[in-house]
């Protein structure tokens, strides 16, 4: 090997060979790997300065590339020769496509002489986009069941593992029509998580149905009761007889065929089709002891992961033996799911100016003991279940070694979530301290765009000091999930600030359509300059915590009420001040009484309150009656300093600018600099 600095590696899969170092971009090695080993050789040599791979074309790998603690491979780049963006795409292009016919429909098909039991694959990419599964009913539709497994509700034990539904039954005309049901898969939407399995057996007489894994949570067939979360509404994937739409996929694994309905303007000639073959494309992985410092990945495109996942949680046998339990989804936001790219122990690393696209769950993954971790303008589209998932460790249970802190997203467009899997966040954040989530748009996706903290209650889980700032958030849940919010915060978050985001367009299947949503024990966040409206449910939400300050926002038209507190409890709960409030025939609160006329855990106060249409708003629906201004300050005290005054705010084309004579002013209200 030469002796002279060397600044990067050249690789080209179709000119390169192994055999060479890949010093110069005329003599590229073939693959990344030799490329590592080039670079890890090159350091034991002396050489210590940082280094890049560059890649010339685009580039399949058919394995996970891992860069670990064992070399010696820190501040090492990742990037495109030139101008022009390689893509590194996680699988097979599957060619020699042709004109064919299956089940009567005129299509192209291919020969996949991969596939095989290890091989299988569950989605398929056409032409930069993900292609459809077959589905029945078509479209949007969705079919019921006559009994499910375990499906008597008893007190909270819809929650317990032990209360899922391994099988229902089907009514038998539904299924009688389709062939290779065994596989099938069953997806259903419950509560906030969509579950799918495959199908394990049908008995076509009596229409027992037994699915491979068990439902995560409790099932339930009492249709009758309108609204019931629980209830299973379930549709059918992958099978040949709905093989009919444009754009949809089917691979026979008898015949090892693909075949594929083709889009206006798509031929046998012109398509690119992949077919996945890794869950991660990249993993960066150090240890407790040896973190992997300083990998960067700069101005390349990835894409086309796999998205068969199923979800894993252990508990102990009668033996005390800890043994693994695989259910059809995790409780929730695809918190065990994997991502194109993941970071474990790792520190100074970012992703910048990349694209991350067609995943098969997540695109990025952070995971334990990972520091000063950066993703930045990058562009998370098409994703199977969402952006950005950072999981620390626990550290109020002792993993101190195990931190996972100043994690930055900064300036990213994360969108369309949640194609595979419907419970994927834009970024999910748990177990987090000190990072930063701002100035990103998340749009386009099921359920929650930004979630930050983990645990139910309030007991300390280590979550901390996080800033939210800046994002704009829209077009969230799209009707499929519940119990969702576009920020999301669930246990003790002292320090956490949500600031200056612009929320709009929140809509859910069941309840909870929420703006902002602080969950069961979120205490100690301050909520502040932000502009949220248009929410199926409440702009604002807090089913209990405590000391949370929400000052200075704007809130305005929700299908419900503006603002909505759960439970009721002996402390402050949230502090309202200086906001406005801008309803339209909604009433402004929306709480949940008992023998009390109000919950005392709510204070509020120096508020601007309008209806638009100019008629008095209603401050509250109580046992039937509304209960207007004057009544509610005098049995409740809350709103002394408040006022009903048009805030001169323009809501025309979402502008949602306050004039210079609003007399929010006058309340202490100051201007919100919002970017969007």
């Amino acid at each position: 090997m030469s002796t002279l600095n060397k600044a990067a590696v050249y690789v080209c899969q179709k000119t390169g060979c192994d055999e060479n170092t890949g010093f110069t971009f005329d003599k590229p090695v073939r693959s990344i790997e030799r490329a590592l080993e080039v670079i890890d050789d090159y350091r034991k040599d002396g050489k210590k300065h940082p280094m890049e791979i560059v890649l010339i074309d685009d580039y399949f790998t058919t394995k996970t590339i891992e860069i670990n603690s064992n070399s010696m491979l820190n501040a090492v780049t990742i990037t495109s020769f030139g101008n022009k963006r390689a893509r590194i795409i996680g699988g097979r292009k599957l060619e020699g496509w042709v004109n064919d016919q299956f089940n009567g429909v005129g299509c192209l098909s291919c020969v996949a002489d991969f596939v095989d039991g290890e091989e299988f694959f569950t989605d398929l990419y056409v032409n930069s986009n993900r292609a459809k599964t077959t589905r029945y009913p078509d479209g949007d539709g969705l079919l019921t069941a006559l009994d499910v497994e375990n499906g008597k509700q008893t007190g909270d034990e819809w929650f317990n593992l032990g209360r899922g539904s391994k099988w229902f039954i089907a009514k038998t005309e539904d299924l009688e029509h389709i062939d290779n049901i065994e596989d099938a898969i069953i997806s259903y939407y419950h509560y906030w998580i969509d579950e799918h399995s495959p199908v394990e057996s049908y008995d076509r007489q009596t229409g027992k149905l037994v699915m491979q894994l068990k439902s995560r949570f409790y099932l339930t067939t009492d249709y009758e009761k309108v609204g019931m979360p629980s209830n299973l509404f379930y549709y059918v994937e992958n099978i040949p007889c709905a093989f009919k739409n444009k754009g949809e996929w089917y691979l026979d694994r008898n015949s090892k065929k693909v075949y594929y309905i083709p889009l206006d303007g798509e031929t046998a000639d012109n398509i690119e089709v992949i077919a996945p073959a890794v869950s991660k494309i990249f993993v960066v992985k150090g240890t407790k002891d040896k973190y992997v410092a300083n990998v960067r990945f700069v101005g390349v495109d990835l894409c086309c992961t796999k998205g068969d996942y199923r979800s894993v949680h252990y508990r102990k046998n009668d033996n005390g033996e800890r043994v693994a339990v695989y259910t059809a989804s995790d409780e929730q936001s695809v918190n065990g799911g994997y991502g194109a790219v993941e970071f474990v122990y790792c520190h100074n690393c970012y992703i910048d100016d990349c694209s991350i696209k067609n995943t098969g769950i997540y695109a990025v993954n952070i995971l334990e003991g990972s520091r000063d971790i950066r993703i930045e303008n990058t562009v998370m589209d098409e994703l199977g279940a969402g952006g950005v998932k950072i999981f620390g460790k626990n550290i109020a249970k002792g993993n101190t070694d195990d931190y996972t802190r100043n994690i930055v997203v900064r300036g990213c467009k994360i969108s369309n979530c949640g194609k595979r899997h419907a419970a994927g966040c834009g970024i999910l954040a748990n177990f987090v301290i000190g990072c930063e989530f701002s100035e990103n748009e998340i749009s386009y996706l099921d359920y929650t765009g930004i979630s930050c903290g983990w645990d139910w209650g309030y007991a300390d889980s280590g979550s901390y000091q996080n800033i939210i700032r800046d994002n704009h958030i829209h077009h969230v849940g799209m009707g499929k999930l519940s119990d969702m919010g576009a920020i999301y915060t669930l246990g003790l978050q002292a320090g956490t600030l949500i600031s200056g985001n612009r929320i709009h367009d929140i809509s859910s299947f069941h309840y909870g359509g929420w703006g902002i949503y602080t969950d069961e024990g979120s205490s100690f966040i301050t909520v502040e300059n932000n502009i949220v409206y248009r929410a199926k449910c409440n702009c604002y939400h807090q089913h209990y915590g405590s000391h949370n300050l929400v000052r200075n926002n704007i809130f305005a038209f929700a299908g419900e009420s503006t603002l909505k507190v759960t439970r009721n409890e002996d402390h402050l709960g949230l502090l309202f001040a200086n906001n406005i409030f801008i309803t339209d025939k909604e009433p402004v609160y929306q709480e949940q009484f008992d023998d009390k006329y109000v919950y005392p855990c709510i204070e509020s106060d120096s508020n601007v309150i309008w209806n638009i249409n100019g008629n008095d708003p209603v401050m509250v629906i109580y046992k039937g009656r509304p209960v207007y201004f004057d009544e509610w300050i005098d049995q409740t005290g809350r709103e002394v300093n408040s006022v009903i005054c048009d805030p001169k705010v323009d809501v025309s084309d979402d502008k949602f600018i306050v004039g210079d004579d609003s007399c929010a002013y006058n309340m202490g209200f100051r201007p919100i600099k919002n970017k969007w």
